[in-house]
C-alpha cells in the first residue's frame, strides 16, 4: 500500500525505534500480523512508560495502539523469596571488576522479617 517513495522518505526521516514504530504501524494497518518487538521498540516503550504513564497511553493511543498495553511481563525482577540472591552477587561481581585499582565497600545488613505464606483479610 505504500509506495516506494513514501518508504524511502520514511526510512530516511525517522532510525533507531521511531522507525520501528512507524513500520509496526504500517504494517498493522495493511493488516499483516506483527507478534513481537524488536529490543530497541521494547526499551524505548519501557523507558517512556517508567518517565511517565500518560505519555505512554498518548504515544500508544496517537500511534494506534503499536506498542503494546501492558508491559508487565517484560519487567524483570529479582524473585522475593527470603534468602541470598544471585543477582546481587552478580551486580557485585560486575561493580568490582568495573572499578580498577579502588577498593569497593559494601554493605551487608540484615533485617528480622517475619517471613510466611498468609494472606490477611479485613472487611472493614
Amino acid at each position: 500500500m505504500l509506495s516506494r517513495k513514501a518508504a524511502e522518505n520514511i526510512s530516511s526521516s525517522f532510525s533507531g525505534p521511531a522507525l520501528d514504530l512507524v513500520m509496526r504501524c504500517l504494517k498493522k494497518s495493511s493488516g499483516q500480523s506483527v507478534k513481537s518487538y524488536p529490543s530497541e521498540l521494547r526499551e524505548f516503550a519501557l523507558t517512556l512508560q517508567f518517565h511517565s504513564s500518560r505519555a505512554y497511553d498518548y504515544v500508544r493511543k496517537i500511534f494506534g495502539n503499536c506498542l503494546p498495553q501492558t508491559l508487565a511481563s517484560w519487567y524483570k525482577c529479582v524473585g522475593g523469596n527470603a534468602g541470598f540472591h544471585d543477582e546481587v552477587f552478580s551486580a557485585l561481581r560486575t561493580k568490582a571488576e568495573s572499578s580498577s585499582h579502588r577498593k569497593l565497600l559494601c554493605l551487608f545488613t540484615v533485617d528480622e522479617i517475619a517471613i510466611r505464606k498468609q494472606l490477611d483479610f479485613d472487611p472493614a
